[in-house]
């Protein structure tokens, strides 16, 4: 036995880990860094690269040990002409209020991600079809019961969804 410091090596089965001391500088520099390459800057929901990895560790998991496993793209619908009629500066908002309502309505475990420049990507893991059914439809209601608002102006905003089960 000996006492661990920094920079020692540590090895559990045939992985190897290096021991570090963080100072609270660096734990910030390193929280921080993870948010750039993760979180979509715009919306604040995850981007396209953590989906596919979160997507591809939770099939794996729902496949070993034989759970549920639900996707959807939604979509939000009639976004260009949000754009045409506001600017960029509405569509903008839209997109950011969107996820912010997606992200609420949603437990804290499942994903949402920005997979395209309108769409949004959600993981929902460990519940069944209807379940995960029934929590769509209370974020597609959700947003469209949404008060939308640009420059003094309602804006009205419906979604578009498509989903597939694994069970």
């Amino acid at each position: 036995k000996s006492e661990l410091r920094d920079g020692d090596f540590v090895k559990i089965g045939s992985a190897v880990f290096q021991f570090t001391f963080r100072n609270a500088t660096e734990a910030c520099f390193h929280e921080e860094l993870y948010k750039l390459t993760t979180i979509d800057s715009l919306t604040g929901a995850f981007n396209r690269r953590h989906f596919d990895s979160c997507l591809s560790a939770e099939i794996g998991r729902a496949e070993r040990y034989g759970r549920c496993l639900t996707v959807g793209l939604v979509r939000i619908h009639q976004l260009q002409n949000i754009t045409t009629e506001h600017g960029s500066e509405g569509q903008q908002h839209i997109l950011r209020g969107c996820a912010s309502v997606m992200k609420s309505y949603l437990r804290q475990n499942d994903v949402v991600a920005r997979f395209t420049d309108e769409v949004f990507a959600v993981i929902i893991p460990e519940v069944t079809e209807d379940n995960a059914q029934l929590a769509f439809q209370k974020l597609l209601k959700a947003v469209k019961e949404q008060p939308f608002e640009h420059d003094g102006k309602a804006l009205t905003v419906s979604l578009c969804l498509g989903t597939a089960t694994a069970s």
